[in-house]
């Protein structure tokens, strides 16, 4: 796996805590969590652990989930296969009978195609948009006059009107109909027949469609991207442009994956086979077939793979500073808004704005800084020190530990991460956390002061 200039990736899988190797979909909710819909339940993550989530309020009878995604209004929706839905909120959960068939972005918010019609998402529950379909809905989207057009898949296409649902004979086959974008006056139309147009002159196939079946479109600015048989192509009027070479391509599957997604400025990220590019350049090149897309809350991108890994790719937006060279272990900022960093083979450098600047710390190896409430920093290496104007000042009692992490709790007391345990500096006074036979046996590398403390 490899990330472009300018870009990082990093990658958790089933030995980092996922809980199944098949990962459909991605999602991320306002609060920061990362959502997965997977083969072995809706897993939350919080950028350490992944937990799978207890469904069981929702009384559905499989934990088998093919897709997330999140509404406007601030509620997860999870689809499983063909078991039902459900909807999470805060600590609020509910099941939903409807089978989603499709979770579909609208003007108007979220909608779900069912197997038994069309429904918007609203505060948890499911409204009815049209009367019963007879099959399930792939697609829907309104006119530029307000007409609701249904994707049938092997149905076809279909308006409703009034208090049914008509389906069309387009003077034209168009296959399994599977989604309905809207873009300015026109719709967009996917079918296993090609692309096509709905606007006032009626439905026309895409002069350039080809043999291809398509199965999504995503509109990002002034740029349209298909997802096809024959893998991802920019759309203009005339022409289909593929994105990829003739080694990279491959088929891309399920509307629900999407085949492109926009920046906060309005640049698309386009998801090839195994390949993820930034408008028409590389960014990153995976090991396995990329899955599911999605931006994130800060702007990096979301995706999975078909071997199960989920991968966050972003910008590398640090750069060493000059003098900054070598293994990094711990970083800190003052209160001066000076820079600190523990090495592995340095000792701790200091820096201002940018630039180093003298310091009276030791050289070697040091592994954690921390910062008194009194602005002493305190270094931790071999043994425990606190920064003095011509040196260091040793703590005796750890002298010989190995010391990890540093955290000083909301009362001044510094907790000690080291090789052997924990240890707790109060008063002036260092002694063990818990006695011998309690308390941590292996390594302490970090500490996390809960709001309740």
């Amino acid at each position: 796996m490899e990330a472009g200039p300018g870009w990082l990736v990093q990658r958790w899988s089933r030995d980092d805590g996922i809980p199944a190797n098949n990962v459909a979909d991605v999602v991320q909710t306002p609060d920061g969590m990362v959502w997965l819909a997977t083969y072995g339940g809706l897993v939350r993550f919080d950028g350490l652990t992944f937990e799978v989530v207890d469904t069981s309020a929702a009384r559905l009878p499989a934990n088998v989930f093919t897709a997330v995604t999140v509404a406007p209004d601030g509620w997860l929706w999870a689809a499983t296969e063909n078991h039902g839905l459900l909807s999470l909120r805060g600590g609020i959960i509910r099941g939903h009978p409807e089978s989603a068939s499709a979770f579909i972005e609208s003007p108007e918010g979220l909608w779900v195609g069912s197997f038994h019609g069309l429904y918007a998402a609203v505060d948890g529950d499911l409204r009815s948009l049209s009367p019963p379909t007879p099959g399930p809905v792939f697609g829907a989207a309104r006119d530029a006059r307000g007409q609701l057009w249904l994707g049938l898949g092997g149905l076809g296409l279909a308006r409703v009107v009034g208090d049914r649902v008509v389906r069309e004979s387009p003077p034209m086959p168009l296959g399994n109909v599977r989604t309905l974008t809207r873009d300015g006056p026109r719709l967009w139309l996917t079918a296993a027949r090609g692309l096509f147009t709905i606007d006032e002159a009626g439905l026309r196939r895409h002069p350039a469609s080809g043999s291809a079946g398509f199965h999504s479109l995503e509109v990002v600015g002034q740029a349209r991207f298909a997802g096809t048989d024959e893998g991802v192509v920019r759309v203009t009027p005339d022409r289909m442009v593929p994105v990829e070479s003739p080694a990279d391509r491959g088929a891309v599957e399920a509307a629900v994956r999407r085949p492109a997604a926009a920046l906060a400025d309005g640049t698309p990220v386009i998801r090839g086979q195994r390949i993820l590019y930034l408008d028409q350049t590389p960014i990153l090149r995976a090991d396995s077939r990329l899955r599911a897309l999605r931006v994130g809350l800060r702007g990096e991108v979301w995706v999975t793979t078909a071997t199960g890994d989920l991968l966050r790719v972003s910008r590398r937006r640090i750069e060493a500073p000059p003098g900054a060279e070598g293994n990094v272990y711990g970083l800190l900022e003052d209160r001066q808004r000076d820079l600190w960093a523990a090495t592995l083979d340095r000792g701790v450098l200091r820096f201002r704005q940018g630039r180093p600047v003298p310091a009276s710390a030791p050289d070697g190896h040091a592994w954690t800084l921390a910062e008194a409430p009194d602005g002493a920093i305190w270094i931790g290496a071999y043994g425990l020190c606190r920064l003095v104007a011509d040196g260091c000042d040793p703590v005796p009692e750890v002298a010989d530990e190995q010391i990890r992490a540093l955290h000083f709790d909301r009362r001044g007391q510094l907790w000690i991460g080291a090789a052997a345990g924990l240890y707790l500096r109060a008063d002036g006074v260092t002694r063990r956390a818990f006695p011998p036979d309690q308390g941590p046996r292996q390594p302490v590398r970090v500490f996390y002061e809960s709001p309740d403390g």
